[in-house]
């Protein structure tokens, strides 16, 4: 989970924009969506239709709006015990092999459709945030290019 911060500027009141848009989410998505877009440009897009959903903790501290949000994530390396601790916790989903690697996810989802995926290729383990239904092509393609 990662932790946004939206500040405040002297004609912007962070916490008033994102409680607007809120509330205008459901009779027009689009517009509402680009509007933080277009106002929180550091912030990933993912982690402001969660915070326009009100599926993420939020809080105000001052004039600053603060969320944690999960999103997509780049594969990271993890060790070997990580990789076979999050094998054992839970039943697997998705487990097989496909591209020369061993991958599957955590069943339990972070968020809508988006969950922790386990990948053992060419002897190391990686681990990132993706789609469940994701193709395995498109995840040999991430863990490929983090290995390179």
């Amino acid at each position: 989970m990662t932790t946004y911060r939206l500040g405040s500027a002297p004609m912007i009141y962070s916490p008033g924009i994102v409680r607007m848009a809120q509330h205008g989410y459901k009779d027009d998505p689009g517009f509402f969506k680009n509007l933080l877009v277009t106002t929180f440009p550091t912030v990933p897009p993912q982690a402001l239709t969660a915070l326009l959903q009100q599926r993420c903790p939020e809080r105000i501290e001052g004039e600053t709006l603060i969320f944690d949000a999960y999103v997509e994530t780049d594969p990271t390396l993890e060790t070997e015990e990580e990789y076979w601790e999050a094998l054992e916790c839970m039943p697997p989903a998705r487990f097989g092999r496909a591209h020369g690697m061993e991958m599957f996810h955590i069943c339990e989802h972070l968020d809508g459709n988006l969950v922790n995926w386990h990948v053992a290729y060419k002897g190391k383990h990686y681990q990132f945030n993706a789609d469940c239904n994701v193709n395995t092509t498109y995840l040999a393609e991430l863990v490929r290019s983090a290995a390179a």
